[in-house]
């Protein structure tokens, strides 16, 4: 890698536009699909590590496909020094239709985007251990789903594949 870049000289207007300059760069080799780049590139290891398809922006409920039909939902979580978290963001319409067969966790550190951790988790695990957080669904990834039954450790097949040039 690169040595590590100064931004300290930089403005928060010229880091702000760099930002949004890296996010385009990304979005242009096919990195990066929206501004949530750390959901980007879990998407993208993910449907490559597994041989899935990426479904269209927006599908509601899953993210990716395999051949045989299953439906997997992709969250990701970047750990720093001041969050630590193992908290999913939001998981969306599960109602009384399953919306996806699997969901798949992974957690990236401060060597983003190398992967920390990763998990397959059949929906029925996640909606017997996802949590109401006022009107969201959450789900924390740590303790007894990681034992329950079907949910596999997935992360050497998350480290072997590269996702970035």
């Amino acid at each position: 890698m690169a040595a590590e870049i100064d931004l300290e000289p930089f403005s928060d207007v010229e880091l702000l536009r760099l930002w949004k300059r890296i996010q385009q760069v990304l979005r242009d080799r096919g990195t990066g699909r929206t501004s949530n780049i750390v959901s980007d590139v879990a998407e993208r290891l993910v449907s490559l590590s597994l041989n899935l398809t990426l479904a269209k922006n927006s599908t509601r409920g899953y993210d990716a496909t395999a051949a045989t039909g299953e439906r997997y939902q992709v969250k990701a979580r970047l750990a720093t020094a001041w969050n630590g978290s193992r908290q999913l963001g939001d998981i969306r319409h599960l109602g009384k239709n399953d919306p996806f067969e699997f969901l798949i966790a992974v957690f990236f550190g401060d060597d983003f985007p190398n992967v920390h951790a990763a998990y397959k988790i059949p929906i029925e695990v996640v909606r017997k251990f996802v949590r109401k957080k006022g009107d969201r669904d959450v789900l924390i990834i740590r303790g007894p789903i990681l034992v329950a039954p079907g949910v596999e450790d997935i992360t050497s097949r998350m480290t072997a594949q590269p996702v970035v040039k």
